[in-house]
């Protein structure tokens, strides 16, 4: 039996409550060698302050969500493939 063969064999015996922490890990192990997520891994942290403008947008993002008022991401989405 392959490795993969037996991965999928341990995979059919796990529990439903641990299948979403193999997915977790799998996925990570499998972007390790992609350059675009390593970059992203070890770009620096964004340690820019908030501006006034800043706070104001995130604050008003919050109202829009306490309002209800939200677009769906497929909406967002079918918009986007529009315009470009």
């Amino acid at each position: 039996m392959t490795v993969k063969e037996r991965l999928h064999v341990l995979i059919d015996r796990l529990p439903d409550e641990k299948a979403k922490e193999a997915e977790c890990i799998l996925q990570r192990l499998s972007l390790e060698d992609d350059p675009l997520w390593r970059a992203l891994q070890d770009a620096p942290e964004d340690n820019e302050p908030l501006t006034p403008e800043d706070i104001q947008a995130i604050e008003e993002g919050y109202e829009d969500i306490a309002r209800g008022d939200l677009i769906h991401w497929k909406e967002v989405h079918a918009k986007a493939k529009k315009e470009f």
